[in-house]
């Protein structure tokens, strides 16, 4: 589309003093009124359009369906031209016709001076200048749509039919435009994508039938349907007039072993062809792979010998492929064509290549197969031959020996043959070893069954040992209890001691006060039995007093009665006076006794108290003697509350240690339990192993090794 007609479309915009650019999706200046900015960035110009550009597609964005008001967004921003604030007027130009949006932009400016003075005036200006955007950008649409979209859209229908798959849409080519170069493109891009598809088709087409020929010819192991089948398969996927395999022999001579033919052509099966010159100039470009298409046999270059041979056959072209098993060229896959020549692609030549290789590949698997069966049948039938040889050797012969050939079975008969002959020293080892187990499983059930008598003794003994142990714990618990038992009363013994102690101090005091008394009293007796002498004294000199009294009135009395009556009173008064000396002398006599008696008993009692105050000295010594032998039962109580102390930390000790010793006893007690188990299973094991080596004398005595 030429820019001079937008410039025509735009001529009166400029007539209005109205500044327009045309902006393209990625920002640049597509046309404008100053040529200058055209492929330029719109940015360049006025600071800020990018700002409004974006809101105008937000808004853009948010229309309601059914909306078709254009969004125009207004701003004053500075250009950066004119070096003045212009308003910017900015509108979208939309797709149409179901085209997507072009994301281009109409953009309409004014100097801000000229839209506001005067203010009525500028907003009709501004007003006008909206509407005109407006119009205009509806206007450009159109014009837009009318020069853009039926291009687009034939464009776009075209490569839509070819997406459907029709290759064949084209589009008419008219002018010299972009649009003319665009369908060009288009146009070869059909025409490329047909030719590819053609050929992915025919590609797709040979991979399948590779594919069936590849699985029916790998799916026997029959030679003869192997070269059936290749020849069937590739005379129909080629459509080819004929497909023959040609066998060599070991001169390089053969004939014709497998065929498939048309109607059209002559049958060849089993003709054999001599080629004086194969062996010499192409047998070794067929080993190295060689494929050789031949599209005219009378325009190749071949030899007046060759076309003969091969227009006796009705050949006009041919594909000729090597076939090669275990790395030896064996024969050749032949295609004919009988009817015209023809010209053979690289695909057809490809495909008849790999057909080849894989029918080689299919015969070296049928010829390893099939000699693997015939040696598997040789190997078969020796192995039956050597199994027959060693058949006693299963009875237990061991004398047999198998015979040794050179082939895999005379290998197996050596390791047969070394195998038996270990065997036998095997056997005659084990016959010793039977018999030694024997004899050793007799010794050791013996012994087994005494270490079992003897763990179940020592787990008795040990039980008896823990009862014991136990009996001794709870004794020392006891003695632990006694000996705070006698630790308490020694306690009270040394204080009854020390109370003893004072109590002979107080008794020692006594018996010094006593001794002390005694002397005294001793003293004062002895006074009394001085004092009671000197009674007996005066008594006796009243009792001579009395004696001289009573002689005196014996005497008046007799002068009484001398004198008679006269003296009669005299003689009562002498006789009372005689009767008061007897009665004086009676007393004294009494007094005497009293006095002797109070004087015996003084001297008795004087006796008594010296033998009490001997008695006190002494029982103070004693009282000495106690307090000494008090003092040392307090010095020998304090050394047995010491003794006691210790004895009951020991005792402590050791009832701790009893638990251990009792906890270890019962371990002990339970190994030994456990031991006499062992031991009854090891007796168990012992007299299984003796029958095992019996039962194993039994089974080697039926071997023979010499």
């Amino acid at each position: 589309m030429p820019l001079t007609y937008l410039e025509n479309k735009f001529a009166y915009l400029d007539q209005q003093g109205i500044e327009y650019r045309l902006i393209g999706a990625d920002g640049i200046v597509f046309a404008a009124d100053e040529p200058e900015w055209v492929g330029q960035s719109a940015e360049g110009d006025f600071y800020g359009l990018t700002q409004l550009e974006v809101k105008v597609k937000e808004q853009l964005a948010t229309r309601q369906p059914g909306d078709n008001q254009t969004p125009v967004k207004s701003e004053a921003l500075w250009d950066n031209n004119d070096a003045e604030k212009v308003l910017v007027s900015v509108a979208p130009i939309e797709g149409l016709n179901g085209l997507r949006d072009t994301g281009w932009n109409l953009a309409l400016s004014r100097p801000l001076e000229d839209v506001l003075s005067p203010l009525s005036k500028g907003r009709w200006i501004l007003f006008l200048g909206t509407a005109t955007a407006t119009v205009l950008v509806g206007a450009i649409a159109v014009m837009l749509a009318d020069r853009l979209t039926k291009p687009i859209l034939a464009a776009a229908s075209a490569v839509y039919k070819m997406g459907q798959g029709n290759l064949k849409t084209r589009l008419e080519i008219t002018g010299e435009d972009e649009f003319t170069v665009l369908g060009s493109n288009i146009n070869h891009m059909a025409r490329k994508l047909d030719g590819y598809l053609e050929k992915t088709t025919v590609e797709a087409r040979r991979s399948h039938f590779f594919k069936e020929i590849t699985v029916k010819i790998a799916g026997t192991l029959d030679r003869s349907a192997i070269l059936t089948t290749a020849v069937t398969e590739l005379q129909k996927v080629l459509k080819t007039d004929r497909v023959i395999i040609y066998r060599f022999d070991k001169y390089w001579k053969g004939r014709i072993i497998s065929e498939a033919v048309a109607d059209n052509c002559p049958r060849i099966l089993g003709t054999e062809l001599v080629d004086p010159c194969f062996a010499e100039h192409t047998v070794e470009q067929y080993k190295q792979g060689r494929v050789r298409a031949i599209n005219d046999i009378y325009k190749s270059g071949l030899s007046d010998c060759h076309i003969q041979q091969m227009a006796a056959f009705n050949v006009k072209a041919n594909l000729v492929a090597p076939l090669n098993v275990g790395g030896e060229l064996i024969g050749l896959l032949i295609a004919h064509q009988c009817l015209e020549p023809r010209n053979w692609d690289n695909v057809e030549i490809d495909f008849f290549a790999q057909i080849a290789i894989q029918v080689g590949l299919a015969l070296d698997r049928a010829s390893l197969l099939e000699a693997q069966k015939v040696a598997k049948e040789q190997l078969q039938r020796r192995a039956l031959g050597l199994l027959m040889e060693v058949e006693p050797i299963g009875k237990g012969d061991l004398t047999i020996r198998a015979k040794v050939t050179d082939d895999e079975i005379g290998t197996l008969a050596d390791s047969y043959n070394s195998t038996v002959e270990n065997l036998c020293k095997i056997v005659k080892q084990v016959k010793v070893a039977a018999q030694q187990v024997a004899i050793t499983t007799n010794q050791n059930e013996a012994i087994a069954q005494a270490l079992t008598e003897g763990a179940e003794q020592q787990s008795e003994e040990t039980a008896a040992a823990l009862k014991r142990i136990q009996t001794m714990t709870d004794s020392i618990f006891a003695v632990a209890s006694s000996i705070e038992q006698a630790e308490t009363a020694v306690r009270h013994a040394s204080k009854a001691v020390e109370t003893g102690d004072n109590a002979m101090n107080r008794t020692v005091d006594g018996m010094m006060a006593i001794q002390q008394t005694t002397a005294q009293t001793a003293k004062k007796v002895k006074k009394l039995g001085e004092s009671s002498q000197e009674i007996s004294k005066v008594i006796s000199l009243i009792s001579n007093f009395a004696s001289q009294t009573n002689l005196l009135a014996l005497n008046a009395s007799i002068e009484a009665a001398r004198a008679g009556e006269e003296g009669r009173g005299f003689a009562i008064v002498a006789e009372e006076v005689r009767i008061l000396a007897q009665q004086s002398a009676e007393a004294t006599g009494e007094i005497e006794k009293i006095v002797a008696a109070i004087q015996r008993e003084t001297k008795e009692v004087v006796a008594a108290m010296e033998e009490g105050t001997e008695q006190a000295i002494a029982g103070s010594g004693l009282v000495d003697e106690t307090r000494t032998s008090l003092n040392q039962i307090k010095e020998v109580s304090n050394q047995l509350d010491e003794l006691i102390a210790a004895i009951a930390k020991v005792t402590v000790a050791q009832s701790e240690d009893s638990k251990i010793v009792s906890y270890t006893m019962e371990k002990v007690a339970r190994m030994s339990q456990t031991t006499s188990n062992e031991m009854n299973q090891v007796s168990t094991s012992y007299k299984d192993l003796l029958s095992l080596a019996k039962e194993l004398q039994e089974q080697v005595s039926q071997f023979k090794v010499n």
